[in-house]
């Protein structure tokens, strides 16, 4: 999605806009051992937060998958939305990784809607830079990469909205899933699928977990960091083939529960038209009996 000569013109400190005018962006960093934090002046503070938090961060993923981060990457915090926007390429996207660059690109202008997720949002982009780096060529599907993300960061997205469970219980219960097929290399422009996909690949790497257990979601990223493709690794693992796997994990989605999640999911909603059906009803109520004290009045 996100346009990689812009970033990478962006980096070097400059921004060609759509309009082919060479618009300067005056960029402060800060540097540590082992990242580099390039931000807009305003953002200062953030910057010096991420920079302090991110040895943690690191630490804590290289002990849950057993690898190293050897390369320094780069943060880049954005305030200007539409700057932001021209790099991702889609709206919904708050955040996302550059692994060929070892770049975080961070939509800091509107994370102030999910600083409570900023640690975990950060924790999610370092693990796609971690999966590329350990894992070369086309062996880690989009989808997987994505639940692995989410499974590691406390089911965090780099979506400006969490996905919500009810968008994937509607697909359920409509029989609307997503091919995982179709989620190998990329996922969907369109706003709801791109937020189903998303919902989709946390469920799926969640269900692995759950039911075969952490340890072997691990065991297959060792596999494909070996070579292994990543058919080959789930038949080895869990012992079932991979359409058998999606399979199990479609019926693990009983529709009563799906019908419970989709009605949680829609509860704002739902109570927004319930109390405006009962300010209609109570207003026509009203007026039958202002219609009654009129007649009574005329009797």
């Amino acid at each position: 999605m996100y346009h990689s000569k812009m970033i990478r013109m962006l980096v070097a400190g400059f921004l060609l806009t759509p309009m082919s005018a060479l618009a300067y962006v005056p960029y402060d960093t800060l540097e540590q051992a082992d990242v580099t934090v390039r931000f807009e002046k305003p953002l200062r503070a953030a910057a010096t937060e991420l920079t302090a938090e991110f040895p943690r961060i690191k630490a804590e993923l290289e002990a849950l998958f057993g690898w190293r981060i050897y390369n320094r990457p780069t943060i880049l915090l954005i305030q200007n939305r539409e700057t932001f926007g021209h790099l991702s390429g889609h709206p919904l996207i708050s955040a996302f990784a550059v692994p060929q660059e070892n770049l975080i690109v961070i939509d800091y202008g509107r994370l102030n809607r999910r600083y409570p997720h900023r640690k975990n949002l950060l924790k999610h982009e370092l693990v796609h830079l971690l999966l590329h780096t350990h894992i070369s060529g086309n062996r880690l599907p989009k989808w997987f990469e994505e639940g692995v993300a989410q499974w590691a960061s406390d089911g965090v997205a780099d979506l400006l909205e969490e996905p919500r469970s009810a968008v994937l219980s509607e697909a359920i219960l409509t029989d609307n899933l997503l091919p995982f097929a179709t989620l190998v290399n990329h996922f969907p422009d369109d706003n709801r699928a791109l937020i189903l996909a998303y919902a989709q690949s946390r469920s799926m790497v969640f269900f692995m977990a759950d039911t075969y257990g952490a340890d072997n979601i691990l065991k297959i990223l060792d596999l494909l960091k070996n070579g292994s493709g990543f058919e080959e690794s789930i038949l080895r693992v869990f012992s079932v083939s991979l359409p058998e796997l999606e399979q199990r994990w479609v019926n693990s989605q009983e529709r009563p529960a799906a019908i419970l999640a989709m009605l949680a999911g829609y509860l704002y909603e739902l109570l927004f038209v319930a109390a405006a059906l009962m300010t209609v009803v109570g207003f026509v109520r009203f007026r039958i009996r202002k219609r009654q004290y009129r007649d009574e009045d005329d009797d």
